[in-house]
């Protein structure tokens, strides 16, 4: 057999100065040693004639520089074949070769080994590597391996599992991609260095080992221009189209959304083309969203369906929808394989409307795939072809094997679908309570489905409206949180000007003395006014000493750390700020846990405020989710005791955070009581929910004024730590709070004796009243 040379660069070793030197002498060795260890005496002669052949040829042991030597060695040869490749008379496809990879040479070939890799005519070379760099890093890792254990002694089991797979090889001159594992066998090979050879460094070992991932991180690589390889390798090619394409189709939808969009369902389809080994048939996705626990079908759809890609080109909306129907119902009843499509508009069967579609736009044969995630329904995968019965069941069983990769392209398919809708709806309303977010899904699909793809910003959009709502209102607020929050600015501020003071020199006289005016200020008052003062000093002042070069060192260590929000000159106001995050996540862990109590009991939306505490807005009726069914008077009932309750379990929890928290803070409770009906709309200006009608603003406004209000001709504020202050207008509204607190002061958790109050007008609002309840800590 004539020698076999491939000049193509890409498939060879992929470091240029590598040498490389044909030589039987390690496949000698290691003959000798199967020959010392094997007990069978028709194997002994089998080894004992391979190895006089090698012995009767001294020129076989010596770096081989003249291959036509091998001309005289067909036995062997042979024999070499028959011991490490097995080619068998009946297996004409095994694809191997010997030789060496750098300069690719082969003695030995098998015909489709040749054939598979160079082109008849031209002799170009057919397989390219698949991922280059990928597998370029493999080749150079595996290569620092034999290197390590055969100039170093690294014992193999050093470096864990060695990679088996040489490189991954891509036929491109097929219609659809093939790919093959090219494996080599390195039992055969010797190297040695020319030269001095340099010390061992670690870096190398953990290259070796795959603990550094590129050549490139090494600081000093291996010289390997000094190495000779002597010996040969024993290359294998197998077919691994199947798998590789099932892996392509795996790394795709792991990276979907890291991925260029216009570029995914090419990479799906194209790698599917790979698993099915033809451009023949057609794979579609057809992703099933629901709408309100409604499947529905949108124009977004065509882009990814074979079926509905022909449709939209010749049906409008509504029968696009007819048709979806059918095909929803044909594909849940698992009706999944029309091998002939061959309807005839006169006698076929009318009934089935699926088939008659499917001839219509040129399907002969066609599988649909329902694809279930967690016991739901979320799409359809369709294979089609324009040929009678060429899709069959083998095809059928690859696309099963995808299934789990396709399952999560629906998926995403979905999701991105959802995406357009949530951002229509936060787009043009705002972020949404699940409570009512069906009510802004029901407009949005309204909106949309008056609209072809890609066109939402065309679409109207819909009043979003609840009426005949029973409001309620609560606040836990940090007592005095203003006035602390500056005497702990202050406190640091403190410290940064008696800093400051101590780097002035006698020069800058006059920065001494605003320090020293900036401080008594500080013991005597603190507001934003001195605030502002402080920080434009304190600016002021270093950058006068940095550019009078006095003490640089300590004026740039002060300028850091003043630009350090985390330094010690902030500490009283970080430990403030702490206090602040940690009532406020108290409280609300709180309310989120009480929520749970009411959920599918009672119709309801809530809108939370967090600002120095906790502040919320309950609105109940049947507006909000028709359809949770509840009895009005009972259910406004339940809400007053679930709000008494856990309004005071806030209060407890914050209570019981007091020991744990860097700046001591203590929480006020306030309700307002306002049960008439108000109604409720969505205002797009500002994105938010906001009251309808005159009463209904009234209730507003007392909500904004009560917090601060003082009782009748005291200056003692209503709310105070400790209490629960319920605010009323008359005495109808109390009566249906005084048998909840009545309730929660029988249990112990409020104390007796309730106080009965009169408060101070506010601005267009008179004669309120309330009752301050003392909480049990």
């Amino acid at each position: 057999m004539e020698i076999l040379g491939i000049n193509e660069p890409r498939l060879q070793e992929p470091v240029p100065a590598l040498a490389w030197e044909l030589s039987f002498a390690q496949y000698l060795q290691f003959l000798e040693k199967q020959l010392q260890k094997c007990q069978n005496q028709i194997y002994r002669t089998y080894l004992q004639r391979i190895i006089g052949l090698i012995k009767s040829d001294e020129r076989l042991i010596k770096p081989i520089t003249d291959w036509g030597i091998l001309a005289g060695h067909q036995e062997l040869i042979e024999l070499l074949q028959l011991n490490h490749v097995y080619p068998f008379e009946e297996d004409q496809n095994l694809l191997f070769a010997i030789g060496t990879p750098s300069p690719m040479r082969f003695f030995s070939y098998s015909k489709a080994f040749a054939e598979l890799v160079l082109e008849e005519q031209t002799q170009a070379l057919k397989l390219q590597p698949a991922d280059e760099a990928e597998q370029e890093e493999k080749a150079l890792q595996n290569l620092y391996r034999q290197v390590l254990h055969h100039c170093y002694e690294i014992p193999h089991e050093t470096f864990g599992a060695e990679p088996v797979e040489y490189m991954t090889l891509e036929d491109h001159c097929q219609v659809c991609a093939r790919y093959y594992r090219l494996v080599s066998n390195h039992q055969f090979i010797t190297i040695r260095w020319e030269g001095d050879k340099p010390e061992m460094r670690e870096e190398w070992l953990e290259y070796a080992r795959g603990n550094i991932k590129s050549m490139n991180l090494i600081a000093v690589p291996l010289p390997l221009s000094n190495i000779v390889i002597e010996g040969f390798l024993i290359f294998k090619l197998k077919d691994e189209t199947e798998e590789e394409s099932l892996l392509r189709l795996n790394n795709i939808i792991v990276n979907l959304h890291a991925l260029p969009e216009q570029d995914i369902l090419a990479q799906v389809m194209a790698a599917t083309s790979s698993l099915l080994g033809t451009d023949k048939a057609r794979l579609g996705f057809m992703p099933l969203v629901k709408v309100n626990k409604e499947y529905v079908y949108h124009d977004t759809f065509s882009t990814t369906s074979i079926v509905f890609s022909q449709l939209r080109e010749h049906h409008t909306p509504e029968e696009l929808e007819h048709i979806f129907r059918i095909l929803f119902s044909f594909c849940a009843n698992h009706q999944l394989l029309h091998n002939n499509i061959s309807y005839d508009i006169i006698t076929g069967n009318e009934d089935d409307d699926v088939a008659r579609y499917l001839h219509k736009y040129g399907l002969r044969s066609m599988a649909f795939f329902p694809v279930y995630h967690q016991s739901e329904l979320i799409g359809v995968i369709e294979l089609g072809s324009t040929e009678p019965d060429f899709v069959d069941m083998t095809m059928r069983h690859r696309v099963e094997r995808a299934l789990p990769m396709y399952r999560e392209f629906l998926l995403y398919l979905q999701d991105k679908f959802r995406l357009v809708m949530n951002s229509f709806i936060l787009e043009r309303y705002t972020a949404i309570h699940p409570s009512v977010l069906w009510k802004f899904r029901d407009a949005a699909w309204q909106a949309l489905r008056q609209v072809t793809q890609g066109n939402k910003d065309l679409a109207p959009t819909p009043a979003v409206r609840f009426d005949e709502l029973t409001p309620f209102y609560a606040a836990v607020d940090v007592k005095n949180s203003s006035v602390l929050r500056l005497q702990a600015t202050a406190s640091d501020f403190k410290k940064q000007l008696q800093h400051l003071h101590a780097l002035l020199p006698e020069s800058m006289e006059a920065e001494s003395k605003t320090t020293a005016a900036l401080l008594a200020q500080l013991d005597k008052e603190m507001n934003l006014e001195v605030e502002t003062q402080v920080s434009e000093h304190l600016q002021h002042t270093i950058a006068q000493l940095l550019n009078h070069n006095v003490q640089p060192e300590a004026a740039n260590h002060l300028k850091a750390q003043l630009e350090d929000a985390t330094s010690m000159f902030y500490a009283s106001r970080n430990e403030y700020d702490q206090s602040i995050l940690e009532v406020n996540k108290t409280l609300k862990r709180v309310l989120v846990q009480e929520k749970r109590s009411l959920k599918g009991l009672i119709p309801y939306y809530i809108d939370r405020f967090q600002t120095d505490g906790l502040e919320y807005n309950l609105y109940v009726g049947s507006a909000i989710s028709p359809e949770i069914k509840y009895e009005e008077s009972q259910g406004i009932r339940q809400i007053i005791q679930w709000q008494l309750q856990s309004i005071l379990n806030m209060a407890k929890a914050v209570y019981n955070l007091q020991p744990y928290l860097p700046y001591p803070l203590q929480t006020t409770q306030l309700i307002l009581v306002h049960l008439h009906k108000i109604n409720l709309s969505f205002r797009r200006d500002e994105r938010i929910f906001d009251v309808d009608g005159a009463y209904s603003i009234r209730y507003e406004v007392m909500k904004k004024r009560i917090d601060k209000v003082h009782l009748l001709h005291s200056e003692e504020r209503l709310t105070q730590p400790g209490t629960i202050c319920i605010v009323y207008a008359n005495e109808q509204e109390i009566k249906m709070y005084t048998a909840a607190y009545e309730r929660l002061i029988e249990e112990g958790k409020l104390q007796p004796a309730p106080e009965f109050l009169e408060l101070e007008p506010l601005q267009g609002i008179s004669g309120l009243k309330a009752v301050r309840l003392r909480i049990t800590l």
